[in-house]
């Protein structure tokens, strides 16, 4: 559905605590100033605008994307877009804001409607952006009467050019190719070597970031120091798992591609009890 967000003046601070490498940083004041976010996208319905990300590439080029929240500003299952801002000067100037990722909006709970709380990174070796997205009922509604899971996780990818579009991944289950949600699951159980792990109907969901990844700059060791858990050049989301109907019992970890994206896989969650939530990835040199 054709919805856009009015009055984005994104006042919360992309990059406040988000450093752009040999650039200076971006400062809310400065992105006001330089874009046209008081003219909005134009449409219809709601100015409210949550939970901006953002990830730089190697040539300057600067994509940050935010939940354009249409009904409410309430989280999902209300109606979310992802809308966006490109800038190819290192954050100096943007353009106008647009919907980058629009599918259908509506609170009927379903999991191909909405989408909100992305988290993107830059993957040099493909010279793209990743974008990882939760829809339908996200966490607050991630079940029907039935039991049944009425939330996803899914991918998209898109190009550094100002005109290019977020695409859907193809990498997921037939009829829901743009589905992460399960190779991701299916990775975790093995991983924790808990069946109970790979049923999306027996826990209360998966969130990624939101906010950014990160690309592996070197080798990840296991303990011994020679075996390699992650190499170099993978691609990295922080992800959280709430594990049973509440939101007191939630374990961080991460998921990875180690082959441009391709497939995903899961580290090892955290201590049991840690109760942590909307984590953060990063490399330590």
């Amino acid at each position: 559905m054709k919805m856009s967000c009015q009055n984005v003046l994104l006042r919360i601070a992309f990059a406040a605590v988000f450093a752009l490498s040999a650039a200076p940083a971006v400062l809310a004041a400065d992105m006001i100033a330089n874009t046209p976010y008081a003219d909005g996208l134009g449409g219809t319905s709601s100015g409210v605008y949550r939970i901006p990300a953002m990830a730089k590439s190697t040539n300057g080029v600067v994509v940050a994307v935010y939940d354009c929240r249409y009904s409410s500003s309430g989280d999902l299952p209300n109606a979310i877009d992802l809308a966006e801002n490109w800038s190819g000067d290192n954050g100096a100037t943007w353009s106008k804001p647009r919907v980058a990722v629009d599918v259908p909006n509506t609170n009927n709970y379903q999991k191909v409607c909405n989408i909100g709380d992305p988290c993107i990174v830059y993957d040099p070796a493909g010279d793209k952006f990743w974008l990882m997205g939760i829809t339908g009922g996200g966490l607050a509604s991630s079940h029907d009467g039935s039991g049944n899971s009425i939330a996803d996780v899914v991918l998209y990818t898109r190009g550094t050019g100002e005109n290019d579009t977020w695409q859907e991944w193809t990498g997921g289950p037939e009829g829901n190719r743009r589905s992460v949600k399960q190779m991701i699951l299916n990775s975790l159980a093995d991983v924790e070597g808990n069946e109970t792990y790979r049923d999306e109907n027996q826990i209360r969901g998966i969130l990624q970031g939101p906010g950014h990844g990160i690309v592996q700059r070197q080798n990840v060791y296991a303990a011994d120091g020679e075996t390699v858990l992650m190499p170099a050049g993978a691609i990295v989301f922080p992800m959280q798992y709430f594990i049973d109907g509440n939101f007191s019992n939630t374990r961080t970890f991460a998921v990875y591609s180690t082959d441009g994206g391709a497939h995903w896989n899961a580290t090892k969650l955290t201590p049991a009890n840690d109760n942590a939530q909307e984590n953060c990835v990063m490399e330590l040199d």
